[in-house]
Order: structure tokens, then C-alpha cells, then sequence
């Protein structure tokens, strides 16, 4: 997982993390993600698991990895294309992204334009003033030993 995207505090990184849409690792294949993966990417898994069963741990590895890299492909595309409808201030290109995705608070388009000003504020070097604009909505970075060994990451304040 690329650490930069939680250490740098953006706004949008901040936003696609409480959407849930992080990179996941190799060994997070678990059944809620596996619900997310694409038929074919379901039977390389299990593939892979039959694999391991079988003792083939390396043949197994590069199918996992294989599958790895096409989800965090398919979660960067999809990482940009939000950032891209933040930096946009396109709430509806946001709305059709982000469809489904479990956030923490109602993102209606004050909620939307008050991200987009946070977004704009960090850009501009002004972390404080973005991480204020988050935490009026509701948002706030969590450090990681909150979490586990997870890493920070930003959710809805309890």
C-alpha cells in the first residue's frame, strides 16, 4: 500500500479512504473483498487457494499477485478518476463514482462544495485549514494506532 497517500493528508486521499476504496494487499483476499473482485478474478483466487492447499505456494503467490495488481490498478483508475471529479467540483461525476460506497456522512452538494474548498485550501498549503473544513463535516484522520497496524485513515468522528 502506498503510505505517501495517508502520510500527506490530502483531502482527497482523505475522501477516497473514508469511501472505502484503499488499495487492498495480498493477503486481504477475505470474503468481503472477494465479493468485489470480477468473476474471473474469483476463480484465480480460488484457484490460487487450491493451489496453496496443494502446497504450490509460489504458484499460488504469483496468482494472488497477479489479481493484486489488476484490483489496485482498477482502485487507482478509480482513485483518479474521483480526485479528478473533486478537482473538477463535478458533484455529479462524484455522485456516479462513488454510488454505493460507504462514507460516513451524506454527501449532498454542500458537503461536496465544502470538500472541494478543503481540497483547494490543502493545494494552496494550508493542511490546517482543510483539516478544519473536514472536521466541521464530520471527517477526521485517525492515527494508526487507533486502528492497529492499519495505518492513519480518515472516517466518520464518533
Amino acid at each position: 500500500m502506498n503510505k505517501k497517500l495517508f502520510t500527506k493528508g490530502s483531502v482527497v486521499s482523505a475522501a477516497l479512504i473514508a469511501l472505502g476504496i484503499g488499495a487492498t494487499s495480498a493477503l486481504a483476499f477475505g470474503p468481503a473483498i472477494f465479493s468485489n473482485l470480477t468473476t474471473e478474478q474469483q476463480e484465480t483466487v480460488q484457484q490460487a487457494r487450491e493451489l496453496r492447499a496443494e502446497g504450490n505456494i509460489e504458484e499460488a503467490r504469483e496468482l494472488i499477485g497477479e489479481v493484486r495488481d489488476e484490483v489496485r490498478a482498477d482502485r487507482f483508475a478509480h482513485r483518479e478518476a474521483v480526485k479528478e471529479a473533486i478537482e473538477n467540483n463535478d458533484y455529479n461525476a462524484f455522485q456516479n463514482l462513488v454510488t454505493g460506497a460507504r462514507f460516513g456522512v451524506d454527501v449532498t452538494e454542500g458537503v461536496f462544495a465544502k470538500m472541494v474548498e478543503a481540497h483547494e485550501l490543502r493545494q494552496a498549503g494550508d493542511i490546517e485549514g482543510a483539516r478544519s473544513i473536514m472536521k466541521e463535516l464530520g471527517i477526521e484522520k485517525k492515527g494508526k494506532h487507533e486502528h492497529g497496524d492499519k495505518g492513519a485513515h480518515w472516517s466518520k468522528r464518533q
